[in-house]
């Protein structure tokens, strides 16, 4: 048994009160039933919104961190598809994805300009090397006929 005791301070009354502490520690099947019901809810509520933050924040995250893997792997930036901003719904998201694609951009752009003066440069070794090779036929035939002359 419990028993508690209170005074009432204006009429200084004592009030006893007395339970069961088995009748404490005992509740009805409908109780139990009704508390494992409310944590199942809370649960599953739980699981529904951490999977709507993930397809709301984290996909859009993974996406942009596959295409900045993909970006320094691939040997052609300018082949990659850009990544599409309206599907982070996070304004941050959105923005990083957008710095994303500009930086991708421009990657590509210089790529494409260091691929152009790659070949420019290649374009004049060979120029260089016929020109080369003209001037040692000219200093061979030169050489010759000084040697016939004398």
């Amino acid at each position: 048994m419990v028993a508690a005791v209170a005074t009432v301070v204006p009429t200084d009354w004592r009030i006893y009160a007395e339970h069961s502490v088995l009748a404490m520690r005992l509740q009805s099947v409908q109780f139990y039933g009704l508390a494992l019901g409310l944590i199942s809810l809370a649960l599953g509520g739980a699981v529904f919104g951490a999977r709507r933050f993930s397809d709301a924040v984290t996909g859009p995250l993974e996406n942009l961190v596959s295409v900045v893997r993909n970006t320094s792997v691939q040997p052609s930036p300018t082949a990659l598809p850009l990544m599409d901003a309206s599907t982070g719904t996070v304004q941050e998201a959105a923005e990083l994805i957008d710095d994303v694609n500009r930086m991708q951009r421009r990657l590509g752009e210089s790529y494409q300009q260091l691929q152009n003066a790659l070949a420019q440069k290649e374009a004049l070794n060979k120029e260089l090397q016929q020109l080369t090779a003209k001037l040692d036929q000219k200093v061979r035939d030169r050489t010759n006929e000084l040697m016939r002359a004398k």
